[in-house]
């Protein structure tokens, strides 16, 4: 049996224990998860010992067959962790040869990394295939994280925008364990089942990456002594300028997109759906800049932004060491060139 991920809580409530669980995947939290969720289950069901096996290079074959044939009258029900992170010709032997019965003394989770489409049609996974339990784990793609936040944040009956989910999800740039943690702390903070935006902010203010978005924001807005004095202040306090420049670059690609479907008289709510799909961002981000989109217009002109992402290539450089140009003196010329009116109208 087959099983994504969502539904092996349901499967587990529902069904007996299987003998054989083999759990696939490169997205360590989901997987460990995984493994947990059958571990309780396992232990509500009188599994008390944990025997774990790390299928290394020096790892011995025989241990598994020991544990895994271990059925007595005076055994304890044994759970077999068995953690595999090559196929060997020697596992697959074993694996090909085991035999699971039922989850009467026994059972083994099998995890390792994603199976190709060789290991599928392997003669050691056909032969565990018809009484195991396969979850297959995929990576969450950037724009499902959002929902998945929100999906986290209710298991325990928080709530969160969606604005506020994006915001988490575009700090943790697809890394679910850091998306899991600052879940878990902003629950914790949280005094009541509502995640606020001073509460997000409050989390993630000492955060670089914020820094240089506020500094992106009001580079947009024109403000110009708010943005230097946050430029100036990451960098007294040996903030990253790739970082900067990220944020820069990106409000630059969203101003310069803007700019070119305006001047094609598009309307401008189709406008933010397809910057939206461009950018790989949810409408409602792109919808609330658009007071600031449309004052950005007034002070430059198309030409004058394809100068600035020019200037952007070039920081790139200067941070790479490819140009003898101090990165932080550019990004100030950047700052004042977005702030600035450069003729637009």
């Amino acid at each position: 049996m087959k099983l994504k991920f969502n539904q092996l809580a349901l499967h587990l409530a529902n069904k007996e224990l299987s003998p054989i669980y083999i759990l696939s995947g490169d997205e360590q939290l989901q997987l460990l998860e995984s493994k947990q969720m059958i571990i309780a289950k396992a232990r509500s069901c009188g599994f008390d010992d944990i025997n774990i096996l790390q299928a290394d290079k020096e790892f011995k074959w025989e241990d598994f067959i020991s544990s895994a044939y271990n059925v007595s009258l005076f055994a304890t029900k044994s759970i077999i962790d068995l953690q595999i992170k090559n196929f060997t010709p020697q596992a697959k032997k074993i694996l090909q040869q085991y035999k699971p019965q039922s989850a009467v003394q026994n059972i083994v989770i099998l995890s390792c990394n994603k199976l190709t489409s060789a290991d599928y049609k392997a003669t050691w996974f056909k032969s565990l295939e018809p009484q195991a339990v396969h979850i297959d784990i995929w990576p969450i793609e950037s724009k499902q994280l959002p929902s998945w936040i929100k999906q986290r944040f209710a298991t325990d009956n928080f709530n969160i925008s969606d604005e506020l989910a994006y915001l988490i999800a575009d700090k943790v740039e697809g890394n679910l364990v850091a998306a899991a943690q600052e879940i878990d702390k902003l629950k914790i903070l949280s005094e009541h089942k509502t995640i606020t935006a001073e509460l997000v902010e409050q989390a993630i203010t000492n955060c670089a990456k914020f820094d240089a978005y506020k500094l992106a924001d009001k580079t947009i807005e024109g403000d110009i002594k708010v943005a230097l004095k946050i430029l100036f202040s990451l960098k007294a306090t040996d903030g990253e300028p790739p970082i900067i420049l990220w944020a820069l670059a990106r409000e630059l690609r969203i101003l310069n997109h803007f700019a070119r479907l305006k001047a094609q008289n598009i309307n401008e709510n189709q406008i933010f759906q397809q910057i939206a799909k461009i950018c790989s961002m949810p409408v409602f981000f792109i919808n609330k800049k658009a007071s600031t989109l449309n004052m950005a217009m007034q002070r430059h002109s198309e030409a004058s932004i394809r100068d600035m992402i020019i200037l952007v290539a070039t920081i790139d450089q200067a941070i790479k060491g490819v140009i003898e140009e101090d990165p932080w003196e550019l990004l100030i010329v950047l700052v004042k060139k977005l702030c600035s009116y450069t003729g637009g109208g």
